[in-house]
C-alpha cells in the first residue's frame, strides 16, 4: 500500500513590530489600514474628493471617537481612501500607563496594537449593525504601522495624510489619460 506523505506548512509572519518598545510610548504613529482584498467599499473618488459609502461614513465616526476611548491620544489626523485608510496617531504619556510589552493574547491597554484593533472592531461592529450584514468581513488581517522618531518625518507624513486624497486623485487621472 502506497502511503501518502502529508506536509503540514506552518506559516509564520513576521512581525513589524519592534522587540523591546513599548507602543504606549509618547510618540507619533502612522497606521495604514486595508480593506478586505483591498476593494473599494469605504466609498469612491468623484472629481476631487472621496465621496463615503456608508462603510466609510462608519468609519470615520469611529475615527472621530478615538480620543474619547483612549485618554492618551493627543492628536488624530487621517485621511479615509476608497481601500484603505491612513491615521497619524500622536500619544501622550500618561503616569497611570504601564510601559509593558504586548504579546499574542497579552494586549496592553492604550496601546497602538490595541488602539487599532479595536478602532477596527468599532468599525466593523457598526457596519455589520448598520449594513444588517452579521458575517461582513470589512479589513485586512494586520495594519502597517511605523513610528515618526523625527519632526521632519512627522512632518512629512503629515502632509501625506493631508495630502492623500489629491495625490491619488492625481494619480488616477494620468492613468486615465494615458490610455
Amino acid at each position: 500500500m502506497n502511503s501518502m506523505r502529508v506536509s503540514i506548512v506552518k506559516l509564520n509572519r513576521k512581525s513589524a513590530r519592534w522587540r523591546n518598545y513599548s507602543y504606549t510610548s509618547a510618540a507619533s504613529y502612522f497606521v495604514t489600514i486595508s480593506t478586505k482584498h483591498r476593494y473599494a467599499t469605504l466609498g469612491h473618488y468623484t472629481t476631487n474628493s472621496v465621496e463615503l459609502s456608508t462603510l466609510g461614513i462608519v468609519a470615520e465616526e469611529c475615527l472621530l471617537a478615538l480620543q474619547e476611548h483612549h485618554p492618551n491620544i493627543t492628536r488624530v489626523l487621517y485621511s479615509i481612501q476608497p481601500n484603505h485608510i491612513h491615521i497619524l496617531i500622536v500619544l501622550r504619556y500618561l503616569p497611570e500607563t504601564r510601559s509593558e510589552y504586548e504579546s499574542f493574547g497579552r494586549p496592553v491597554k492604550n496601546s497602538i496594537p490595541t488602539i487599532v484593533r479595536t478602532l477596527k472592531a468599532a468599525i466593523t461592529r457598526e457596519a455589520r449593525r448598520r449594513l444588517t450584514s452579521p458575517r461582513l468581513v470589512v479589513f485586512q488581517r494586520g495594519y502597517h504601522m511605523r513610528v515618526l522618531l523625527s519632526l521632519d518625518y512627522l512632518r512629512r507624513v503629515e502632509r501625506y495624510v493631508m495630502n492623500n486624497t489629491r495625490i491619488h486623485i492625481q494619480r488616477r487621472n494620468r492613468k486615465h489619460h494615458k490610455r
